[in-house]
């Protein structure tokens, strides 16, 4: 019995030295993990960072098709391919980083007139049109810097959109944009009107500013493995199913506009990036 009750013993101090080496094991593991994945999001954090200005900025090259009027305006925090004809932006383009998301200043609501920009349209035009002034690079992407948040009232940077489009998919489809700048570091979006053949006009004092019959947004997520892009058009009405009711991919926001994005890409990379249309990627990568 004694040489019985010894050997239940040691399998029993036997079990409880594997129990132990187990759960070390499980936190060993789930340390490791959480350290491998602080370190891989600080180095997409700091590959944002080492970032020079020339080579953001050759993210953010497009090129807008000869037919259309174009005057690139820069300002802090954005770019406007702005058409003096149609008194609206032909695209507006930006990086939007997880940091800016993190902003804190109020909205200015304070819409105004780009006197340096021939062609602007006055906030006055849109009062009492039926249409909001429709932000293309939203204000709550600017609350990084007050220059930023102030230059997204100009009226360079102004749409007429229909208020349940912009208070809606429109306006749901901004905050998911923040969400994946913040998960993937960086995002390059661009954003713009798609003008039908025979548009309404709104305006005042001779000022014709055509309506959009639809409007797209297309975003690069430059720093994921792989790269990601994808678009987005939607009409200018009420859109309020699910994002990708309105995914598309990039070569037919392309085909639709005439504008050729992220031309500075290597020509393997930007075929393969804007030739698909895969929202679960961006959902569930």
């Amino acid at each position: 019995m004694g040489t019985k009750r010894k050997h239940q013993k040691v399998q029993w101090t036997s079990l409880k030295r594997n129990a132990v080496i187990a759960l070390w094991c499980v936190m060993l593991v789930a340390v490791l993990f959480f350290v491998a994945k602080s370190l891989i999001q600080g180095e997409m954090d700091a590959a944002s960072e080492r970032l020079s200005q020339e080579e953001r900025a050759k993210l953010e090259t497009m090129s807008i098709p000869s037919s259309q009027t174009n005057e690139q305006v820069e300002y802090t925090g954005f770019t406007v391919h702005f058409n003096k004809d149609t008194h609206l932006p032909n695209c507006v383009v930006y990086e939007l980083t997880g940091e800016e998301t993190r902003g804190k200043l109020p909205r200015v609501n304070n819409f105004e007139e780009d006197l340096h920009v021939r062609g602007c349209a006055r906030p006055w035009d849109y009062t009492r049109s039926g249409y909001d002034r429709g932000h293309m690079a939203p204000a709550g992407d600017m609350k990084w810097d007050e220059n930023a948040m102030t230059s997204s009232f100009m009226m360079t940077n102004v749409c007429p959109q229909k208020k349940s489009l912009n208070e809606g998919g429109w306006n749901t489809l901004e905050e998911t944009l923040r969400e994946w700048a913040r998960r993937d570091s960086a995002l390059i979006i661009a954003a713009g009107p798609i003008v039908g053949d025979n548009p309404e006009y709104i305006g005042k004092g001779g000022m014709k500013i055509p309506v959009p019959e639809r409007y797209f947004k297309v975003v690069l997520s430059p720093y994921s493995t792989p790269i990601r892009a994808i678009g987005f058009i939607f009409e200018n009405k009420a859109c309020n199913k699910p994002l990708r009711t309105y995914a598309v991919s990039v070569d037919e926001v392309e085909s639709e506009t005439g504008i050729d994005f992220f031309v500075s890409l290597p020509d393997d990379i930007e075929e393969n990036v804007e030739s698909v249309c895969n929202i679960n990627a961006w959902i569930h990568p």
